[in-house]
């Protein structure tokens, strides 16, 4: 482990979720919230569609997803599959998560039957330690870190921590719809959040 990695917070002590999606998706969520898919009319999807039909089944499309860190298995591949794409991760504290009741599965909603957890028991279910791993060649630890912290219908942007961005350019597109929008999340440049490949 290097330096910088040593220092890194550990996962469990994070103060936020983060949602994945490509910037030209940004302006309608600003306007109308963070939807969840069954609630979208259009919008640029970028997720495996055989994945989303297995969530269908299980009814997670009427929830918006979240994960528990940046450059998580789900991040990383979309990122890799769509590589002409500029993306944006949404961050909403756990502290706004908990105090909206969330839920939570604990492990990828797709490794058998997902359960949709209250907040704290679901927290509480995570195995931390394996997730602090980040080892995705382990399907175990890889299913772990794909766990979920999900809102049913709709997160409003007023919920909305802060915005991280790759690139300078991002970063002012997404600072002139923040002052479109009157919203006062941060607008945070942290390209380390992001895929480097």
């Amino acid at each position: 482990m290097n330096d910088a990695a040593s220092h890194r917070t550990p996962i469990k002590d994070l103060k936020s979720i983060c949602h994945l999606t490509a910037l030209e998706n940004l302006e309608s969520i600003l306007a109308n919230g963070l939807l969840s898919r069954r609630k979208i009319s259009r919008f640029h999807d970028v997720a495996d569609q055989e994945i989303i039909g297995k969530r269908q089944r299980f009814g997670l499309d009427e929830y918006v997803p979240f994960h528990f860190f940046p450059k998580n298995p789900f991040d990383w591949r979309v990122q890799h599959d769509h590589p002409e794409k500029d993306f944006v991760i949404i961050r909403v504290s756990r502290a706004i998560a908990k105090a909206n009741s969330f839920k939570i599965i604990p492990v990828h909603p797709l490794s058998g039957t997902p359960s949709l957890l209250d907040y704290k028991e679901g927290f509480n279910q995570i195995n931390w330690a394996l997730m602090e791993r980040r080892d995705y060649h382990d399907d175990v630890c890889k299913q772990v870190c794909l766990g979920e912290c999900l809102q049913k219908d709709r997160v409003d942007p007023s919920h909305f921590q802060a915005i991280l961005v790759k690139t300078e350019e991002a970063q002012k597109q997404v600072s002139a719809l923040k002052a479109k929008y009157r919203l006062s999340f941060y607008v945070n440049l942290e390209p380390r959040s992001f895929n480097h490949d």
